[in-house]
């Protein structure tokens, strides 16, 4: 994902990193495996509209082994880069290797725009601050989540972020460490700040429209309890 930091003239994007590895196939090519512990979200920063990139940085995880996917960046009127993403918290897939089913809890970093415009290096990364959980795994039917596509700002300033709660692999649908009360509903949602007007708007309400297995979900967030804890180092350089 590429978000542009207006009035400050930087760009950033980011990823989700899988590793490579070759010790758990046969033949000569290094393969991808998604869902593993080491799966991490990568990013890096322009100065010049995407020509040039700093070398990537990995985001601070909340816990440790456990995968990240579906990276979301916005830049909101004060120049601060939120990055949005889902962190594995249960339903693990056992296999060898052992991986995490797609999605889990959605959380939030931020860096704030003295940190955008000063510049890093290996020396002195990001320090975003500490991860907040938004919406947990546990909430809505114990349903990992994933994030779905960028976040919109409607013209009442309310923030909406598209989610998907994704259904575990089927071998540990029921499982002590991942229970659901749906395991046949897949389901689409949104989370909408609440430090704007009350109303959620027609935008909302369309998201079920025309989609026969996906229900829609509204789920209310605090944009301030976000931003909780102190900043944190932004996990170092990666080459």
């Amino acid at each position: 994902v590429w978000s542009w930091m207006v009035g400050i003239g930087l760009g950033g994007t980011a990823w989700q990193a899988s590793p490579a590895r070759p010790d758990i196939f046969d033949g000569p090519e290094n393969m991808i495996v998604e869902g593993l512990p080491e799966q991490r979200i990568m990013y890096s920063f322009s100065s010049d509209v995407g020509n040039k990139w700093s070398a990537p940085f990995t985001v601070p995880q909340q816990k440790k082994k456990r995968a990240v996917w579906s990276p979301v960046l916005h830049v909101d009127n004060a120049g601060t880069l939120w990055l949005f993403y889902a962190e594995s918290s249960s339903c693990k897939i056992a296999g060898t290797p052992s991986t995490w089913s797609p999605g889990g809890d959605i959380l939030a970093v931020s860096l704030s725009s003295d940190q955008m415009s000063k510049g890093f290096s290996p020396s002195d990364p990001p320090q975003w601050s500490q991860p907040r959980i938004v919406y947990a795994t546990s909430e809505g039917d114990s349903i990992p989540k994933v994030l779905a596509n960028k976040l919109q700002v409607l013209s009442t300033g309310e923030w909406v972020l598209p989610f998907w709660r994704e259904l575990p692999d089927e071998s540990v649908q029921g499982s002590d460490h991942c229970k659901s009360t749906s395991w046949q509903i897949p389901s689409a949602g949104v989370l909408i700040s609440e430090d704007g007007a009350p109303a959620c708007g027609s935008g909302v309400s369309a998201l079920g429209s025309g989609a026969s297995p996906v229900s829609a979900g509204v789920r209310r967030i605090a944009r301030t309890a976000m931003q909780v804890g102190k900043p944190q180092r932004g996990g170092g350089q990666d080459a």
